[in-house]
């Protein structure tokens, strides 16, 4: 085989490659979109678009405040995440992550944001609980439902629950370890969207319990 015939085929079989990474990846995006709105649409959501730049979900509304749940792929660095937002206004600031100690600590830097709350309460011992209103942390997690809502929706070291000006923000990784095991998500070649459906139901009942106990406004 001649130099430029070896470069032809070189050629076509990385443009082959790329075409069916392409299908697959759409394929993929499109089984979780349809199962995040399906998610959304019964938990009462409305006038749902579709998301496509740089994720797979939907947007609409809810109680008047703009809504968000979308799936995001892999990135350096970052696993795959579903991500939940809700554009709700509070003075409130809230950072929760799940605590993990020893030398992979992950104790949070405070040179910016909310400092650090130890809070009273036994549900938050294994939280990093960050907010500006001490008090306002220990109504939260002496709302037993609530607080057991909290924990359930930070497994993995990239989760995060943030609320702020902006609004509410709860993320949670999929492709960690510890998520696998605790969900029952087994290895296979062939990809299934019911994985994710546990965990959007526990972000969207959570999203539903904070804005109703920190009276968020639109």
């Amino acid at each position: 085989m001649r130099e430029d015939q070896a470069v032809f085929v070189g050629i076509a079989a990385a443009a082959v490659i790329a075409i069916v990474v392409v299908v697959i990846t759409s394929r993929r995006s499109s089984s979780i979109r349809q199962l995040l709105a399906a998610l959304a649409s019964a938990a009462g959501w409305s006038d749902l678009r579709t998301v496509f730049v740089a994720a797979a979900g939907v947007k609409g509304r809810w109680r008047s405040y703009p809504v968000q749940l979308s799936w995001h792929p892999r990135q350096k660095g970052v696993p795959q995440r579903v991500i939940l937002k809700v554009g709700a206004r509070t003075d409130a600031r809230l950072i929760v992550k799940r605590k993990f100690t020893g030398f992979l600590s992950n104790r949070p830097l405070t040179f910016f944001g909310p400092p650090v709350v130890e809070a009273h309460q036994p549900a938050a011992a294994e939280l990093w609980v960050r907010s500006d209103e001490a008090a306002l942390v220990e109504r939260l997690f002496s709302d037993a439902n609530l607080a057991r809502s909290i924990s359930e929706n930070l497994v993995a070291r990239f989760d995060e629950i943030k609320v702020d000006r902006r609004g509410l923000k709860i993320t949670r990784a999929i492709d960690d370890r510890i998520v696998r095991t605790r969900y029952g998500i087994a290895f296979k070649l062939t990809f299934d969207a019911s994985h994710y459906e546990p965990i959007a139901r526990e972000e969207l009942t959570l999203s539903e319990a904070l804005v109703d106990r920190l009276s968020m406004q639109g």
